[in-house]
């Protein structure tokens, strides 16, 4: 029995991949790690100007819509097998956090385990 994994999934992967390698060269690490993921996503386009305004000022708004953070943390610590690390069971900890944002991004920090949190 194989595996299927939709498109969808498969580019995002491969766009994380990108955007990592356009950064770092692949030297995957094998130390336990904490990762925090951020993603940031733009306002809904029924927002109300003075709503939108909010987000300007630096307000951080929770995201509590699709994806969910469960999924975003597979798809980012999947790319990222064998590239920044052996293997996302290496990562002993994490925290995934989802906010609405005027640039849309998601942001990665991945710090090896330094013996206290």
């Amino acid at each position: 029995m194989s595996a299927y994994t939709p498109e969808k999934t498969v580019n995002y992967e491969n766009l994380v991949k990108h955007a990592f390698l356009e950064k770092y060269e692949a030297n995957p690490i094998e130390d336990p790690l904490v990762v925090k993921i951020s993603a940031y996503f733009p306002p809904l386009s029924s927002w109300p100007k003075s709503r939108k305004g909010v987000l300007t000022s630096g307000m951080l708004i929770p995201v509590i819509k699709k994806p969910d953070v469960d999924n975003l943390q597979k798809i980012v610590l999947d790319a990222l097998n064998q590239l920044a690390y052996k293997d996302d069971s290496q990562v002993f900890s994490i925290l995934c956090v989802k906010y609405y944002s005027e640039t849309p991004r998601v942001e990665v920090v991945i710090d090896k385990y330094s013996g206290y949190f």
